[in-house]
């Protein structure tokens, strides 16, 4: 996640660039019905176009697939899975 800079519009954009990662894992499952929370992150990562959060436009790179590896995205998403807590509303 470091090494791509996904905590630049993920985090420090402050939920303004990109949905926010605190508290992912609470909603991953519920953002494309039928996909659970591990199929959700795994298109989301790899096809990013394929499904746009509504308020967010279709920034996210497309090239993950090219790389990293699938272990390293299994990596990312066990990782996403973890993240529970939710953003902090102050």
């Amino acid at each position: 996640i470091e090494d791509q800079n996904c905590t630049v519009c993920h985090v420090l954009g402050n939920g303004t660039v990109a949905p926010l990662f605190a508290g992912i894992a609470n909603r991953a499952g519920d953002r494309h019905p039928p996909l659970d929370a591990e199929q959700y992150l795994y298109e989301a990562i790899m096809h990013p176009g394929s499904f746009v959060i509504e308020d967010y436009a279709n920034s996210m790179p497309n090239n993950y697939g090219d790389l990293l590896t699938q272990q390293e995205i299994g990596h990312i998403i066990v990782y996403l899975l973890t993240l529970t807590d939710e953003p902090d509303e102050s």
